[in-house]
């Protein structure tokens, strides 16, 4: 399981601190890819792979109304966020960001949806 991070979205962080600007902006957009798919069973493990052309040191992956949480990763080697197993809990839709500093971040991924569903035979 992921601990929860705090994160910088919209300038602001998710626990009420105040983000400082960025000054050089943003840069590239990370690919966002989940293993074994999109769609799954509920009990099944899930991995979320985020990758940047450029070198970058911590990823984080988020899910719109939820926690984030980071991952390091240098050089063109994707970043993981291994989840599972998983819930209909984990239902959402997950963007991911790569920092090159405190201060510069990528631009968001574009959104991975993950339905989880539910076994059959259980409630």
């Amino acid at each position: 399981m992921l601990n929860s991070m705090l994160c910088c979205r919209g300038g602001a962080w998710e626990a009420g601190r105040h983000c400082p600007p960025s000054p050089a902006g943003m840069y590239d957009t990370p690919t966002l890819w989940v293993q074994p798919g999109p769609t799954v069973t509920s009990g099944e493990n899930v991995t979320f792979y985020c990758r940047l052309e450029t070198v970058t040191n911590t990823f984080f992956l988020l899910r719109e109304g939820g926690p984030s949480h980071a991952q390091g990763s240098h050089g063109a080697v994707p970043a993981e966020f291994p989840v599972g197993p998983v819930t209909s809990a984990h239902t959402g839709t997950y963007r991911c960001f790569g920092t090159y500093s405190a201060h510069v971040w990528s631009f968001p991924s574009e959104p991975v949806k993950l339905l989880v569903t539910v076994r059959k035979g259980t409630w």
